[in-house]
């Protein structure tokens, strides 16, 4: 159900519906560690922090160490819809809030800010300074922090369900129908200003990515297409690549020389710029 790569140590961390955690180093293909959580219970969300792994299944959030050993974070009011995880900073997304935890020996929070609609969706900034969430309410809420002051973006056909951050925290890319829709976060904000509008895809977006250099954005759809962007400019990709399926997930190598789309249909199509 989900997947969280380490890629400064070359390990990948797997949940699923057998209510356990599997961590596996990509160079070797071994079993480094599998831990059941709970019986029954589906493991929907992972997060690196450190060495450990955010874990979160149902109304709970917990840690799991190297060791093995499960430390519970927190038991939230309703159903966990998504995890971030930056530096030491946990958000989590539920229904009515995200709620804020600080990890480290002693766990700190949590904090809630409140928001009266179901959150389906969340990323930290790079930078920390903001916390996005989509909601169901079709809008896209986001708070700056330490303020915690908060405000949104709304006209979305459907769920924000798919947003990502550019590495400098100067764009937000999301999606909820076919257009890419990236608002600038540099200065004051994106308060007043009119988000760019990527159209390509025929279908909802259901994946988003930045390079690492915050030049390029891919983005995989329903409809089976990869698109290539250039950040910053509204106009057509620069590449588009017929895959097929339902676009789960898109990756850019470091250097952003190489393209990678995993596919519903269980293929994984590699492209070069």
């Amino acid at each position: 159900l989900c997947l969280a790569v380490d890629a400064s140590t070359a390990r990948i961390a797997t949940g699923g519906m057998d209510g356990g955690v599997r961590v596996t180093d990509a160079s070797s293909g071994a079993t480094a560690r599998e831990v059941s959580l709970a019986p029954g219970v589906w493991v929907e969300h992972l997060a690196w922090w450190d060495t450990s792994l955010v874990c979160a299944f149902g109304k709970r959030v917990c840690l799991l160490d190297t060791q093995g050993e499960v430390r519970v974070v927190g038991d939230h009011p309703s159903t966990v819809a998504g995890i971030s995880v930056v530096g030491d900073r946990l958000a989590v997304a539920r229904f009515g809030a995200a709620d804020l935890w600080g990890l480290g020996p002693k766990l700190e929070g949590p904090t809630a800010l409140e928001w009266p609609s179901s959150l389906v969706s969340i990323a930290w900034s790079p930078d920390l300074r903001f916390l996005a969430a989509g909601c169901q309410d079709h809008a896209l809420h986001f708070w700056r922090m330490p303020s915690r002051s908060d405000s949104m973006m709304g006209g979305y056909p459907s769920k924000p369900k798919v947003i990502a951050w550019s590495p400098s925290s100067a764009w937000l890319a999301s999606a909820g129908g076919p257009d890419v829709v990236v608002w600038s976060f540099a200065g004051q904000g994106p308060e007043g200003t009119t988000p760019l509008q990527l159209r390509a895809h025929t279908k909802n977006v259901s994946a988003l990515e930045f390079s690492a250099d915050g030049k390029i954005l891919v983005s995989g759809g329903r409809d089976g297409l990869v698109c290539v962007w250039a950040v910053g400019v509204e106009a057509p990709p620069m590449a588009r690549f017929e895959v097929g399926g339902l676009i789960e997930r898109v990756a850019i190598s470091e250097d952003g020389a190489w393209i990678a789309a995993a596919s519903s249909e269980g293929s994984i199509a590699i492209f070069r710029r």
